[in-house]
């Protein structure tokens, strides 16, 4: 099964992650599912800044989520960095 996760930079903040399971806002202060469409959207490339905001929304998150949840968003956005390794 192929990799299907896409990040897109959202006009109004933060990222938009796009799965097979959803799409997901990902700001420095949560995670949260979203039905924003992404067909107009610029890719986001992953860089250090869209680490940083990972990892604070991840953080954050982790305060109001299950743990569950956090360990499956982790789970799609490595897929997400494999990914990215594998096209460069």
């Amino acid at each position: 099964m192929s990799n299907t996760t896409k990040l897109f930079i959202n006009p109004a903040g933060g990222y938009i992650l796009e799965t097979t399971q959803g799409n997901f806002l990902i700001t420095d202060s949560f995670v949260q599912e979203t039905d924003i469409p992404t067909s107009s959207l610029d890719d986001a490339p992953f860089d250090i800044s869209v680490q940083s905001t990972i990892d604070n929304a991840m953080e954050n998150t982790k305060k109001a989520l299950s743990e569950s949840f956090i360990e499956g968003l982790q789970l799609l956005i490595q897929e997400k960095i494999e990914d990215l390794d594998t096209n460069e």
